[in-house]
């Protein structure tokens, strides 16, 4: 069941717009060609290697994904800490994670589950904020609230 799909616009015929809803990863994955079984939060784009669709989930148990939810979340706020694991361990964890996605430099076309419903609701596309981020956390900005899905490597030009 897709609430709001693929809207019409005058640029473009597939064009994604903040608030659009899907039912489960598959139906937002297909849209890219992607068909996957696992690993439905986060997928490469098909010839786009350091572009991923990544769906989290809001306020996740570990990777908490967190952000100002009444402005569909402008910043996303990834950091990992589940209960119960040594600090030492999460801070390592964590220091990882930040290298590793400063060296990516990657975009994420993002979908975030639990934002209003159980649903994936279209957030925008993102790229880390280097200015933001630091070794305990990485914070997503958004970069751009539409994605038109005919225009896919103008995404390549919103890197840091």
């Amino acid at each position: 069941m897709v609430r709001a799909t693929i809207r019409s616009t005058k640029s473009s015929a597939y064009t994604l717009k903040i608030g659009d809803t899907f039912s489960s990863p598959h139906e937002y994955l297909k849209l890219f060609g992607i068909h996957a079984k696992e690993k439905l939060w986060g997928q490469i784009l098909p010839r786009h290697p350091n572009i991923s669709v990544w769906g989290p989930n809001y306020r996740h148990s570990e990777w908490h994904n967190e952000g100002d939810k009444s402005k569909m979340m402008p910043t996303i706020t990834e950091y990992w800490k589940p209960e119960g694991v040594d600090s030492d361990q999460v801070v390592q964890r964590n220091i990882d994670h930040f290298n590793h996605n400063s060296r990516l430099n990657e975009i994420r076309i993002t979908f975030m589950k639990n934002l209003v419903d159980t649903n994936y609701v279209y957030l925008g596309v993102y790229r880390m904020s280097m200015e933001l981020s630091d070794s305990s956390k990485v914070v997503w900005e958004r970069v751009a609230e539409e994605c038109d899905l005919n225009k896919i490597d103008y995404l390549e030009e919103l890197r840091n």
